[in-house]
């Protein structure tokens, strides 16, 4: 995680990023709340915009001997993605704003 926090730091700090878009999905949600909460704290004045979807994963496994059909699957898996901007949102609909 340190290095997600010292390259969003060097976006904002030294390259001058208005805006930057941390994504996750599944178990490593956590981890994008902690590393926004860092940012925050480290850079006044970020505003935060919470959006929750999720993706559709397909998996497909072929058979390894003739005859038989091939499985497929799919499953859906919660994704979470934090937008930290310099600049207020004009429509502040978002969760979490």
């Amino acid at each position: 995680m340190n290095n997600y926090v010292k390259y969003i730091l060097t976006q904002f700090n030294e390259k001058g990023a208005n805006e930057i878009i941390i994504k996750s999905i599944g178990d490593a949600m956590y981890k994008v709340a902690t590393i926004a909460e860092i940012i925050k704290y480290r850079v006044k004045g970020l505003h935060q915009i919470n959006q929750i979807g999720t993706q559709e994963f397909e998996d497909i496994y072929e058979p390894k001997e003739e005859g038989l059909d091939r499985l497929v699957f799919k499953r859906n898996v919660t994704s979470f993605t934090i937008i930290l901007t310099k600049n207020a949102p004009s429509d502040k609909k978002y969760y979490g704003y």
